[in-house]
């Protein structure tokens, strides 16, 4: 699973790399953060009026969702500082909520809108004044965590971290073109996909069985991929005699192999002439 989740990352940056380059040469650091995809991640609770909760991401690895969009290359929208109000329940744990004003402040421009309830439809004709003024809403890019049913989210979910992972950069099209398409099974459209169920199980027969997650395939970039110890990258002979025309990761790995097989050699003809002085010496002895 670990290795499916790197290369789902590999992908995201690969993918991200031209655009950065682009940006680095003709835009600010600031300006650059505006084009990466953009998640308002959020759900609404109607129990006791108390509001709309929505992501807490001061730094990328604060939870698991922020993770999960650091690793697909996308920004997602944190509550800002002092915003909204806040409840304990009597334990150390701080919830905020905003109201509607305060989301669409934070959210109104998100491309993608992810609702982390089970009730978008209910919440939808409660708030869709307010909702049908965010760009992802509009453009219809909202998904839901029901892709697998109402429960697995909160259950095999944690057996699948690098499938969401694989989801979650899909959702922000951050998936290579050219690999296999991901099918995604956590994150599902609410405008043309419907709500997922697990297989069944056999009981009694299955039910102690571990669960055994479903394989994924991510085809790594060719960028993100590093030769075999021990064997150099292969180097055709470009067609003019200009070395820049040389990709510049075969050039470093061809001058530092060089390097080795000179130091090599220079190691090989200093022992040989140790080697040949003691016999030297010790045959004069004799003698």
């Amino acid at each position: 699973m670990q290795e499916s989740y790197d290369c789902s990352s590999a992908v995201a940056r690969d993918l991200s790399t031209p655009q950065r380059e682009l940006q680095e040469e003709e835009e600010e650091e600031e300006e650059e953060e505006e084009n990466r995809p953009v998640i308002l991640w959020a759900n609404y609770l109607t129990y006791d009026n108390l509001g709309w909760s929505v992501a807490e991401c001061p730094t990328w690895d604060s939870t698991y969702y922020c993770e999960y969009a650091a690793h697909c290359d996308a920004k997602i929208l944190s509550r800002p500082e002092g915003v909204g109000y806040n409840k304990t329940y009597g334990s150390p744990t701080v919830y905020w909520y905003l109201n509607d004003a305060e989301l669409l402040e934070m959210g109104k421009n998100a491309d993608i809108f992810i609702y982390t309830g089970s009730d978008f439809d209910a919440i939808y004709a409660l708030k869709n004044e307010t909702m049908d003024q965010i760009k992802a809403v509009q453009n219809e890019q909202v998904y839901d965590t029901l892709g697998q049913g109402e429960s697995a989210w909160y259950e095999q979910r944690y057996a699948e971290y690098d499938v969401v992972g694989l989801d979650m950069c899909d959702v922000v099209g951050r998936t290579s073109a050219t690999g296999p398409k991901h099918e995604r099974r956590w994150f599902r459209n609410v405008y043309t996909e419907p709500i997922g169920s697990l297989s069944t199980c056999n009981v009694p027969e299955e039910i102690s069985q571990p669960y055994v997650p479903p394989a994924q395939q991510c085809v790594r970039p060719q960028s993100s991929i590093e030769p075999n110890e021990g064997e150099t990258t292969p180097m055709t002979k470009p067609e003019s005699s200009t070395k820049a025309e040389i990709p510049a990761a075969t050039i470093q790995s061809t001058e530092e192999d060089s390097s080795d097989s000179s130091a090599s050699r220079k190691s090989l003809i200093a022992f040989t002439s140790v080697i040949l002085a003691l016999v030297i010496f010790c045959n004069y002895n004799f003698l």
